[in-house]
């Protein structure tokens, strides 16, 4: 870039600025925002920079447009830009969007929205109860862990929330194909107890399958043997869904300290067996 600077000697002022301006826009000089500054920006700088240092009269007085004085010229012209773009002085982006925003212009920006993203439970509730914080980290690590299979099926719960029923043998309800699922969490008559987290988890599952299927029959327990032995995949694996629209590796392992309350995935199937044989008693 230099040698744009050394292109005459002791030039007259125009000459100088032409040279400097020539070599900041060869070298893509731009703004705090990565906006690259125009040439009549620059030029402009250059010249007010120019004239704080004597204008003509310094230039005439140096021999050869000697290497300081052009280094100087550079620096104090970059200086000026920077002053002019941090206060608004000349037209940059981040200017322009001071500018929109000081007016109330409204900016339409939209975040990039993953489609599989609504593909979860969207809502999570539960009672208020005894150990309420725990009831809503039992529900939201079942609907995390259900999150992966809801994305592969395209399945859609609005809400999923806690209950505790009258009827002692009632473990969940689908509402509306998805549009509610209630799980119950609390055995009955023990409101401040748990049942275990397998035990919500097949819950949890048998109550997904009513999305697709209403009544209880071949076709039913079929697709809940297929969703039941793909969660046992992924918990095998570790994967869990994030709650955010897509599957990342859980925090840690089944069986390991992190989540030593969560079920072998071998237990999952005969869990959710178990309440389906109860559900057919009632």
């Amino acid at each position: 870039m230099l040698d744009y600077y050394s292109c005459c000697p002791a030039p007259k002022p125009e000459a100088a600025v032409n040279c400097v301006t020539k070599g900041l826009l060869d070298a893509g000089l731009s703004d705090p925002t990565g906006l690259k500054y125009t040439e009549t920006q620059i030029r402009s700088a250059c010249q007010e920079a120019l004239n704080d240092m004597g204008g003509e009269e310094a230039l005439g007085s140096q021999s050869g447009w000697l290497t300081f004085f052009r280094l100087e010229l550079v620096k104090r012209t970059k200086a000026r830009l920077l002053q002019q773009a941090n206060t608004g002085q000349i037209d940059t982006a981040l200017h322009r969007l001071a500018t929109r925003l000081a007016r109330g212009c409204q900016l339409s920006i939209r975040p990039t929205v993953d489609p599989a993203d609504q593909y979860k439970a969207g809502e999570i509730k539960t009672l208020g109860k005894e150990r309420d914080a725990e009831a809503r980290e039992l529900l939201t690590r079942a609907a995390k862990q259900v999150q992966p299979i809801m994305r592969r099926r395209q399945w859609k719960v609005k809400l999923l929330t806690e209950f505790y029923p009258k009827n002692d043998n009632l473990l969940g309800l689908n509402v509306n194909r998805g549009q509610q699922v209630k799980v119950r969490l609390r055995p009955a008559g023990r409101i401040s107890e748990f049942y275990p987290y397998e035990s919500i988890l097949g819950t949890l599952l048998h109550e997904l399958t009513h999305i697709v299927v209403g009544p209880h029959n071949a076709a039913f327990y079929k697709l809940l043997d297929e969703i039941t032995e793909e969660c046992e995949g992924l918990m095998a694996k570790g994967i869990t869904g994030t709650g955010v629209g897509f599957d990342a590796p859980s925090a840690g392992r089944l069986g390991g300290r992190t989540f030593s309350h969560n079920p072998a995935p071998s237990q999952l199937r005969q869990v959710a067996a178990e309440a389906a044989l109860k559900r057919l008693k009632t």
